[in-house]
């Protein structure tokens, strides 16, 4: 009982957190959902409770038409103005406002996934709610303020028909308050069951998400073409949906049942009261005419309806907490890396790893030990070492997108974490194996920016980078848009034309570190070293990180760091690694070997 209570007071917090956003974005949606309902109340209750009663009485009593006149016209007047409310409002209040509670509501949810610490991907749990919270909490919002319009509507229809059949006839309160309280226990057993159902459907729905996704992001065409990982994916489509079938037919005979009972009491009482209105019509002669009795029936029924659905508004109200809660949690997470830094980034400077180690959360296993590693302003470096070394690893602690366990990486004087995070993050530039083209402009692909493009800074980075001859044969130059997502005269470049705008997004920014995350992994040995090198000589004046597993580029850096298990083995220059004839020299004469 307790349990419950609790659950519904927090679930009803989370409600009002979410009226207070949408209320935020657009007043008028939320007051026209409040003022639209007591219209619509008053309409229904004079359509199919009073005017067909009234008029009946009328009849009966043999009344003048002056006298039903007043009352015809007032009746007018209330649904008139429900029309009028509802044909300006629909569009002004409705359709605006819900885009504008979408907006800002979408808005605010990406401005925190992109501040959100990466570690928290690395945890199902919180990325489960994370998806949730993006794709389903701000439609659930909107969705929600039918609860607010049902809950206005049913009230005002409940006060209204209680007031009228407890002056009428007490017995008529009586079966309202059975038939309620039947119909309430019984819906509150309904929805924690389809709550429950839903829970357990939602990681099998999921993976059909992920499967379906798969199927129409052009990231995965060539694949599925060119390989038989459909049948796989067929496979695993077709469990999930078993799985999700099992979960159905789980619930889905006591949701029937409990259905069913529910309609079967609702038909029951309003029948037995039925009978009793006209037995007190034709052979008690309490009720002196039919109209009375047509009205008590259509009020009884209208109330019954309302209390129960006013009831059934509670448990609807945890259903849609849950999906708030997901989004409210999500907000309200606090990330691990602080940004609290004052101090003002130097011009130039040096970077220091001091006794750096680091275990990803969760996780007991050290993927870096005690690395201690010197960056002098505008030095190459270059971290090698075989897959699951722990060279990425290390990269995203450089680039504080994660922070050490333990030590420190120091900038010039100081911590990293003294520093503004966006200031210190604006100041590295990176390019990754995996570097994605966006659905935009040329321009903005290499501006990354929202700020003007320097066109003719852009264009002389592409020049260097051998981009020119692709880019003096587009018509639109800067302007033109790439892929095919959302304009079919998109240009689709290939991957190695697609690399030279990655590599000039990467040196249109004036970071003064540049940090290469094996972006050329899926090229020769030649093709990389010609790659890093034409970087290099771009970038003369920057600090360059080279992170790779092979070595074709390690002889143009000024010292290598090599990893092993998460340590640095070796140091040195290419010619003092050589020299050793330790793991470098294995690993350099194994892959020069293959290409000679």
């Amino acid at each position: 009982m307790f349990k419950s209570t609790a659950i519904f007071f927090k679930s009803f917090g989370n409600m009002l957190w979410g009226y207070k956003k949408a209320f935020k974005a657009s007043p008028e949606f939320v007051i026209y959902k409040v003022v639209f309902a007591i219209f619509q109340a008053l309409q229904n209750l004079i359509q199919s409770v009073f005017l067909l009663a009234f008029l009946i009485s009328c009849i009966e009593e043999k009344r003048e038409f002056s006298y039903a006149l007043k009352f015809i016209i007032i009746a007018a007047i209330i649904i008139t103005a429900k029309f009028l409310l509802e044909s300006i409002g629909n569009h002004k209040c409705l359709i605006m406002g819900k885009e504008k509670i979408l907006r800002d509501l979408s808005l605010e949810l990406y401005d925190k996934s992109i501040k959100m610490d990466l570690s928290f991907y690395d945890d199902p749990k919180f990325y489960n709610d994370f998806v949730w919270a993006m794709n389903d909490a701000p439609q659930q919002i909107i969705l929600s303020f039918n609860l607010v319009h049902w809950g206005v509507y049913v009230s005002v229809t409940a006060l209204i028909t209680g007031i009228y059949i407890s002056t009428q006839d007490a017995i008529g309160v009586i079966a309202v308050a059975i038939s309620v309280f039947l119909r309430v226990v019984i819906h509150i057993i309904a929805v924690k069951k389809e709550i429950k159902m839903e829970e357990e459907k939602k990681p099998f729905q999921r993976k059909r998400d992920y499967i379906n996704r798969v199927f129409y992001l052009i990231d995965f065409a060539k694949d599925i073409r060119l390989s038989n990982i459909k049948d796989l994916l067929f496979d695993d489509f077709e469990d999930s949906n078993k799985n999700m079938s099992k979960v159905v037919k789980k619930h889905s005979k006591t949701l029937v049942f409990l259905t069913q009972t529910y309609y079967s009491i609702t038909t029951a009482i309003l029948n037995l009261y039925l009978i009793w209105l006209l037995y007190c019509y034709f052979f008690l002669g309490t009720i002196q005419t039919l109209g009375v009795v047509v009205s008590l029936h259509n009020a009884i029924n209208s109330m019954s309806n309302s209390l129960t659905n006013l009831a059934n508004v509670l448990p609807e109200i945890q259903r849609t907490g849950l999906y708030i809660e997901k989004m409210r949690h999500f907000l309200n997470t606090k990330n691990n890396i602080l940004d609290e830094g004052k101090e003002k980034l130097p011009e130039n400077f040096d970077i220091l790893l001091e006794n750096v180690s680091f275990s990803y959360p969760g996780s007991e296993k050290q993927v870096l030990k005690n690395i201690n590693l010197s960056i002098p302003k505008g030095s190459k470096i270059a971290i090698v070492g075989y897959n699951g070394s722990g060279k990425s690893t290390l990269v995203k602690l450089i680039m504080r997108l994660y922070d050490p366990s333990s030590g420190e990486i120091k900038l010039g004087e100081h911590n990293i974490k003294k520093y503004p995070l966006g200031d210190y993050r604006d100041s590295i530039s990176t390019l990754f194996q995996d570097f994605q083209i966006m659905a935009a402009t040329l321009g903005e692909n290499i501006c990354m920016d929202d700020t003007p493009l320097d066109r003719e800074k852009a264009e002389n980075i592409l020049s260097l980078t051998g981009f020119t001859p692709i880019y003096n044969k587009l018509s639109n130059k800067m302007d033109t848009l790439l892929t095919k997502e959302f304009d079919a005269e998109g240009v689709n470049f290939s991957g190695g034309e697609s690399q030279k705008i990655a590599i000039s997004r990467a040196l249109y920014s004036d970071a003064k570190l540049l940090i290469l995350d094996e972006p050329s992994s899926a090229l020769d040995p030649l093709s990389e070293y010609t790659l890093n090198h034409t970087i290099t000589e771009l970038a003369k004046d920057r600090t360059i990180i080279f992170i790779s597993h092979r070595l074709s580029t390690t002889k143009i850096a000024d010292k290598i760091y090599m990893l092993e298990n998460g340590q640095i083995i070796e140091e040195g220059t290419h010619s003092e690694l050589m020299q050793k004839k330790g793991k470098y020299s294995e690993m350099f004469l194994l892959q020069a070997q293959k290409y000679r």
